[in-house]
């Protein structure tokens, strides 16, 4: 259970209470638009979708969606495949209409899948990371928890509180992420956007290497992100020479 400073944290996600640069124009009344822009990537007037799409963090992005997908994506979840689909289409592609196949369901479940995406439209998918899901979403992964004359307060399932939980944790990331590069722009201390963005690309992208180097790969992209900024450098010269060696050997 959520208590003190982490639950007041996780409510000003929910009721979009966060210190934007949008909220402080609003506040001060300005005429100068330039104020409402995001300290980050300058360009955009930042509200609480910006924080979670901003240009300027993609690499932590990356990392933090990396940590949740294989909590959402379950392999026996009916809900979590379609879910994530509908996420990062809207993180990615906030102004293309989501289309997403259910002729592989059939049945009760393909109308379930349907109503879960028709239902989450309009509540928004930029919703579900301040913790507003359609409940059709637990009706999925649990079927038989319905309200009834004699369940009328089903629990939710474990699927659900733990979704619940990772995309509030996703939307705190990336606020303190986007407060770090505010506050601390000069600070070594703090991990490089550039430096991340090339290791996450290494990742994404991997090259082929010799089969003895690929232990290189082994260690989890979250750890090698979250290290010291000493250790990504050294990370990224020893990657590149593997690299040049396999070229060298071909």
């Amino acid at each position: 259970m959520l208590k003190g400073a982490c639950l007041f944290q996780r409510l000003k996600f929910i009721h979009d209470w966060q210190p934007t640069d949008s909220q402080k124009l609003k506040f001060t009344k300005s005429d100068d638009a330039s104020i409402g822009l995001c300290p980050c990537c300058k360009t955009t007037l930042e509200d609480h979708d910006h924080v979670l799409r901003c240009p300027s963090q993609v690499s932590t992005r990356y990392l933090e969606l990396q940590d949740i997908r294989s909590s959402i994506e379950q392999r026996k979840s009916l809900a979590g495949p379609v879910l994530w689909t509908g996420l990062v289409h809207w993180l990615n592609q906030p102004n293309e209409p989501l289309s997403i196949d259910t002729s592989r369901y059939s049945g009760r479940t393909q109308l379930l899948v349907q109503q879960a995406l028709h239902e989450q439209a309009r509540i928004g998918s930029d919703k579900a990371f301040r913790g507003y899901l359609s409940l059709t979403w637990g009706l999925l992964e649990n079927p038989h928890e319905v309200p009834t004359p004699y369940n009328k307060d089903p629990q939710a399932s474990a699927w659900v509180i733990s979704t619940l939980t990772n995309l509030g944790n996703f939307s705190k990331a990336m606020w303190k992420d986007r407060c770090t590069k505010l506050h601390y722009p000069n600070n070594t201390s703090f991990p490089s956007a550039d430096l991340n963005a090339e290791i996450a690309h290494c990742y994404a992208n991997p090259p082929d290497i010799l089969a003895s180097y690929r232990q290189l790969l082994n260690r989890p992209i979250s750890k090698v992100l979250k290290s010291k900024r000493s250790a990504k450098t050294k990370f990224l010269p020893a990657y590149a020479a593997h690299s040049v060696a396999f070229l060298q050997s071909a």
